[in-house]
């Protein structure tokens, strides 16, 4: 799919670049969602697969930190990089949220931290993928 968008000059979005929050670093364990709020049936966010993905949100945000990043800078900053994706969407509810993605701009990740951010974020879809998380 990507590459006949790219050889037809189509730019692609990703959708839900933090995972529905995930990669925002917010949602510590034992968060709660309202009835209202989808995340609270979401096999995502609650459930043996939400650990998984929590641990997978710790690890992204300690990368963050050490690069002075939060993980959801770090997240946009990956996916726009991966020269698969032209425009990366982000939901936000609040000025500081909006301000928060700005910290995506105007840096680039290195060769080791791209790799190991991709080896993250690959190794977590390849468990999903075959069921085993």
């Amino acid at each position: 799919m990507f590459e006949q968008a790219r050889s037809a000059r189509v730019g692609t979005m990703a959708y839900s670049v933090l995972a529905r929050g995930l990669l925002s670093g917010k949602y510590a364990v034992g968060t709660s969602f309202g009835p209202s709020d989808t995340r609270s049936q979401d096999p995502d966010f609650v459930g043996p697969r939400a650990h998984l993905n929590r641990a997978t949100a710790r690890q992204v945000m300690a990368m963050g930190e050490t690069m002075g990043k939060s993980a959801a800078a770090l997240s946009v900053r990956w996916a726009l990089e991966s020269q698969l994706v032209d425009v990366a969407l982000v939901g936000a509810k609040t000025v500081a949220q909006v301000d928060a993605y700005g910290d995506a701009m105007g840096w680039a990740l290195g060769p080791v931290d791209w790799d190991a951010m991709s080896q993250m974020v690959c190794r977590r879809a390849s468990e999903l993928l075959s069921g085993d998380g």
